[in-house]
């Protein structure tokens, strides 16, 4: 572990918000103070935007006061921690304190460095425990899913040397993140291992039922060869399976994925009114969508003129993408040319190939895309049931070249016009009010 100050200001976030000024505690803060706290002290040493700590505090629906009684949050702050401790730079503040003296910082630090065991020993628990805020989730929930990645990994090498020791927690942790595939593959293996194949078949049986009937999907492959390797006593359980094996760096996500497709709208008019600017407008598009990706851990695997495809482990972090993705593209200057995103989400499994991904889950993200209107975001059920986002419902459809009806949902505000699927037909025209049978003058005459 990298060396830590013994004085100054320690902020720790994990497992609640408790802050020391010289070794001292300065006792609870007022809530929205803990949370402009966590909100700087989440990214230190960087300049965050007033606008954004305003949306972090209060979400979508601030009070009309919002950007003062800001100020007088960091005024306390700045009593509590030190006049120096919080800056201010234009229209945005920074956090100036020693890195390491924040416990996130020094999670993630181990995290980047490899060392899983010291990233474990710095997790204190949930982060932000004990107080409620709605505009931070994403962030806190990005925290939880690194500490879940880093508990797998540490867990995967349980498994390999001691499988019975593995067996208790990840019992515990199936049953507080039951959506998580990894694990429910790690207990089927330790089971497994200790010679309870009964148990572990079992186990397959729960993550399935859990999949289908909360979320209505099928387990991924990795579970289904898994599972098959049991009931054969496949020797590749006799060490870890390679599908489950991680890449080094950021590997592929797999098992039940979401999938984000951005279709540019009105690309042939940008063409023709803009033609000399229209490939630069593009590219900046591209780049505002795979930007807005990385940040929440997307990766690119449809990089087209007019279409962009992104993959996420997690449904939150593609519909906070989506959020972001739209406001981004609808920033980008095209010459006095609006530049509309049409965006579709869809959770699922699909098959991967060297980064690029096939299968149903992967057409019907992108004909949502195709149906929404400039500004819109089209999710179906499960994505907007695993993400918790608000989602307004548009009713059940029928989408071109997917079998069965769809729930779609629209992420997010603004009103749009009705969504042009497959069952549409000619719904667009007005019925007609009498038959034209017999009225064959009539008609001569139109």
């Amino acid at each position: 572990m990298a060396d830590e100050p013994t004085t100054g200001v320690r902020i720790s976030l994990l497992g609640g918000v408790d802050v020391e000024v010289n070794g001292r505690s300065i006792g609870p803060l007022p809530r929205k103070c803990q949370e402009l706290l966590a909100a700087l002290a989440l990214d230190p040493s960087s300049s965050i935007p007033v606008g954004r700590l305003v949306a972090l505090l209060w979400g979508d629906d601030p009070p009309r006061t919002a950007e003062k009684t800001l100020q007088t949050y960091v005024a306390r702050l700045r009593r509590e921690l030190g006049p120096h401790t919080i800056s201010r730079t234009g229209a945005a503040y920074r956090l100036d304190t020693d890195a390491h003296a924040i416990d996130t910082w020094r999670f993630r630090d181990a995290l980047r460095r490899g060392d899983v065991p010291t990233a474990l020993d710095e997790w204190g628990g949930v982060p932000l425990a004990g107080v409620e805020s709605s505009g931070l989730r994403s962030l806190l929930d990005a925290l939880v899913e690194e500490w879940l990645d880093a508990v797998e990994s540490h867990l995967q090498v349980l498994v390999d040397d001691d499988p019975g020791g593995a067996v208790g927690p990840l019992t515990e942790l199936v049953a507080d993140h039951p959506f998580r595939e990894g694990l429910w593959a790690l207990l089927m293996l330790a089971l497994y291992r200790t010679e309870r194949q009964a148990e572990a078949l079992e186990a397959y049986r729960r993550a399935r039922t859990t999949l289908v009937e909360e979320l209505g999907v099928e387990p991924g492959q990795r579970l289904r060869d898994l599972e098959r390797w049991i009931l054969d006593h496949d020797d590749r359980l006799g060490q870890t399976p390679r599908p489950l094996r991680r890449r080094a760096g950021r590997s592929a996500p797999a098992g039940t994925v979401t999938f984000g497709f951005v279709e540019v709208a009105d690309v042939a008019r940008l063409w023709v009114d803009h033609r000399d600017s229209a490939a630069d407008v593009l590219s900046a598009v591209s780049q505002a969508v795979a930007s807005a990706a990385e940040l929440r851990g997307g990766t690119v695997f449809v990089s087209g003129t007019e279409v962009i495809g992104i993959v996420f482990a997690r449904a939150g972090d593609a519909t906070d993408w989506a959020i972001a993705c739209r406001r981004a593209v609808a920033a980008v200057d095209a010459g006095g040319t609006s530049v509309g995103a049409r965006i579709g989400l869809h959770s699922g499994d699909a098959d991967e190939r060297d980064g690029t991904y096939y299968g149903p889950s992967v057409t019907l993200a992108q004909r949502l895309a195709a149906i929404g209107s400039p500004g819109q975001i089209v999710s179906t059920h499960v994505t907007a049931l695993l993400s918790g986002a608000e989602a307004r419902s548009l009713g059940t459809f029928s989408v071109e070249g997917i079998p069965g009806e769809h729930d779609l949902f629209q992420i997010g505000d603004g009103r749009h016009r009705p969504l042009h699927t497959s069952n549409d037909g000619l719904a667009s025209l007005p019925p007609a009010v009498n038959p034209l049978i017999g009225r064959e003058g009539l008609v001569v005459r139109v």
